[in-house]
């Protein structure tokens, strides 16, 4: 996985990574204008930041950068769109995942679960489980612009938290499970 490909996470040079849900991991990184580069232990210490404070310092300053956020509709010829788009203009779309208060807003105008998908750092996409065929047309839409470094794709939905979303599809109806 990207996370074990990241050395020895425990070394004063090691990455700072954060458990998120099922296997997927944050991986901290400070944003230039111009650069990025990867949040260590070592980095940490340096700015005085206390690694179990550095996620929410993270969800702060994400949030604090993300002025606007876009919602686009993905389907114009349906009413309303069964898949959306958020974007940012900073290629952080995927890290949307950790803003708490933009999914219950997302929630509010909702009929069903929200289930979302980042097939990419700058691509998050989104549906509304009570939409008839919303996830497997977001499937084909994140199929179309899937990160070829990422080995799966999942699903996740909002239940207060993330949690990884699995659907299961006959002809009849859709059955909805989670880990």
């Amino acid at each position: 996985t990207y996370v074990e490909q990241l050395g020895d996470l425990d070394a004063e040079t090691g990455v700072v990574v954060f458990p998120f849900v099922a296997d997927l991991f944050l991986v901290l990184a400070f944003d230039g204008s111009h650069t990025q580069h990867l949040a260590t232990r070592e980095t940490l210490a340096r700015l005085d930041i206390p690694r179990d404070e550095a996620l929410a310092l993270a969800r702060t300053n994400l949030d604090a950068r993300l002025e606007e956020i876009e919602q686009r509709s993905l389907e114009e010829d349906t009413e309303p769109s069964r898949v959306a788009m958020l974007v940012t203009g900073w290629d952080l779309e995927a890290s949307l995942l950790l803003l708490d208060d933009l999914w219950a807003r997302i929630k509010l105008n909702a009929r069903g679960e929200i289930v979302a998908c980042a097939p990419a750092r700058d691509v998050m996409l989104f549906a509304d489980t009570a939409d008839e065929g919303a996830l497997v047309r977001m499937g084909e839409i994140a199929d179309e612009v899937i990160d070829l470094f990422l080995p799966v794709m999942f699903f996740w939905v909002r239940r207060r938290r993330w949690l990884r979303f699995h659907a299961q599809a006959d002809s009849a109806n859709t059955n909805h499970a989670c880990e």
